[in-house]
C-alpha cells in the first residue's frame, strides 16, 4: 500500500500496525531522503512497502509515537526547527520512540548529517529545564537511552549524579525503584547502559559525608544564634568559592527569621534513635532517599511529639534534601 500526494511525489506512505487496532496507520516518508540518509532505507522501500510494519513496544496510533514520526520526518527533510509543527510539549517517550525509529531506519551514526547532535541535546535539555531537574522528569531513564544512542556527551554523568541519590552501598544495577512504568524491554535497555559503576558509589559517599557533617554541626550547635558562629572556617558570602555540595548542605539548614532552637538533648537523642550513623557516615549502607525519610521522621518527632519549635533548622534541611530526591515538579 502506497500513498503519494500531488505536491510531494517523492513521498511514500508506509503502514504501521498495533495489536489494539484492526487497521494500519499510514506515515509518509521521503524516498530520496530514506535512500540517502538511512542505511536500512533501501531495504525498507524494497521489502516493506505494501506490508504492515510492527515496531516492538510502539503503538502507531499513540500521541507520543505520532510525534516521534513527525520529528523523524522533519529531521529527514532537513528542517532547521524540527519541533515547529509539534503542537504538544515534547516528552521523554516522544524522544525515546524517535530513537526507536532511528534504530529501525539504521545506524544513527550514518544520519548525523540530518540529525545534528545539538538538536537532540536541546530537546533533552528543554524537558529537564521544564521539570526543574533530571530526577523530576517522568520516566527519565528513557532519556539515558536516547542520549547514549545519539552520543550526547555529558549526559551519562547527569544520570549517575541522580543514581548517587537513590542507590545503596551494595547496588550493582540501577535500583528497581527507578523503573516506574517502564516495560520489561525498556528496563532491560536501561540496565544495559552500564550506568551503575564506582563513580555512582563515589557520588553517594560524597553526599553522605556532607549530609552527616551538616548534621554534626547542627547537633552540637543546635540554636540558630550559635549555628552561624559554629562554621568558623566558612563565610556565608564565600560559600560559592568552596566545595559547592558542602556549601549547599550547610545553606540548606541556614536558619530563617522564624527558626527557633531545638533543645540539644532532644535533637541528639532523636538523631541517635532514627539516624544512629550520623557520627560515622561510612557505616550507613542505605541511600540518600531512605536517609531523608529517617530525618523527616526525626524532625516530626521533635516538632510534634516533643512539643518542639514549629520552624527549625532540621526542617529546613529536610526540605533541602527533598528538593534533590523528589519526583514532583513542585515542593510545598
Amino acid at each position: 500500500m502506497t500513498h503519494q500526494t500531488p505536491n510531494e511525489s517523492d513521498e511514500i506512505g508506509l503502514c504501521f500496525i498495533s495489536d489494539s487496532r484492526d487497521f494500519p496507520m499510514i506515515y509518509n516518508f521521503s524516498m530520496a531522503r530514506m535512500r540517502k540518509a538511512c542505511p536500512k532505507g533501501p531495504r525498507i522501500l524494497e521489502e516493506e512497502v505494501g506490508r504492515n510494519i510492527r515496531l516492538d513496544g510502539m503503538d502507531p496510533f499513540g500521541e507520543d509515537e505520532s510525534v516521534a514520526f513527525q520529528l523523524i520526518r522533519n529531521m529527514l527533510n532537513g528542517e532547521n526547527n524540527v519541533i515547529r509543527d509539534i503542537k504538544v510539549p515534547i516528552s521523554t517517550r516522544m524522544l525515546f520512540y524517535m530513537s526507536e525509529l532511528f534504530i529501525w531506519l539504521g545506524n544513527i551514526a550514518s544520519i548525523k548529517l540530518f540529525v545534528p547532535r545539538n538538536t537532540i541535546s536541546g530537546l533533552i535539555d528543554g524537558i529537564i529545564h521544564k521539570a526543574g531537574s533530571l530526577n523530576r522528569v517522568p520516566e527519565w531513564p528513557l532519556l539515558a537511552i536516547v542520549a547514549q544512542r545519539c552520543e550526547i556527551p555529558g549526559f551519562t554523568k547527569q544520570c549517575r549524579d541522580v543514581l548517587g541519590l537513590f542507590c545503596s552501598s551494595g547496588d550493582k544495577e540501577v535500583p528497581e525503584k527507578l523503573r516506574g512504568r517502564l516495560s520489561v524491554r525498556e528496563w532491560d535497555l536501561v540496565k544495559s547502559l552500564e550506568l551503575m559503576c564506582e563513580e555512582v558509589h563515589t557520588i553517594r559517599r560524597s553526599y553522605m559525608e556532607r549530609i552527616f557533617e551538616a548534621l554534626r554541626i547542627l547537633c552540637f550547635q543546635p540554636t540558630p544564634q550559635k549555628f552561624q558562629n559554629a562554621m568558623t572556617d566558612i563565610d556565608r558570602d564565600e560559600l560559592n568559592l568552596m566545595d559547592t555540595e558542602r556549601s549547599a548542605m550547610l545553606l540548606g539548614m541556614w536558619p530563617c527569621s522564624k527558626c527557633e532552637g531545638i533543645p540539644t538533648g532532644d535533637l541528639q537523642r532523636e538523631l541517635m534513635q532514627m539516624v544512629p550513623w550520623f557520627t560515622s557516615p561510612g557505616s550507613y549502607l542505605g541511600s540518600v532517599e531512605v536517609l531523608l525519610n529517617l530525618l523527616r521522621q526525626a524532625e516530626v518527632n521533635i516538632r510534634v511529639h516533643k512539643d518542639g519549635p514549629d520552624c527549625n533548622q532540621l526542617r529546613h534541611f529536610c526540605k533541602f534534601l527533598l528538593q534533590k530526591v523528589t519526583s514532583e515538579a513542585n515542593i510545598s
